[in-house]
């Protein structure tokens, strides 16, 4: 029966990391992606090592931005989103990603123009 557990489990794995490695294999080029991360970077940035509230089953929790990462698109009609990772306070692996931005290509373009 474990074996049976443990074989499926493999299989899934294989698959999401073949999946993920074809969608990047494949991604398309966007306009200007270099300076569209570099400014979410620097606009977001300033967070990381600054402590942050969550809410997680009606208990609120306080943890230090360790770091952000950045998800570009995989093409012009995806989203490009950001996220803070709240550090868990012990060496179990327990951190928590917290949503800050989600925008189209297209949206994020709009934004950057207006800045300069």
């Amino acid at each position: 029966m474990a074996f049976i557990i443990i074989l499926f489990v493999s299989i899934a794995l294989l698959t999401l990391i073949i999946g993920k490695f074809i969608n990047y294999k494949y991604k398309k080029e966007l306009n200007n992606e270099d300076e569209k991360k570099e400014y979410l970077q620097n606009k977001y940035s300033k967070l990381v090592g600054t402590t942050s509230k969550f809410k997680d089953l009606d208990v609120e929790f306080e943890r230090k931005v360790s770091e952000i990462i950045i998800y570009e698109p995989l093409d012009e009609k995806g989203n490009w989103s950001v996220y803070k990772r709240l550090k868990a306070p012990t060496w179990v692996s327990n951190d928590k990603d917290v949503l800050l931005y989600e925008k189209t290509d297209k949206e994020l373009e709009i934004e950057m123009n207006k800045k300069q």
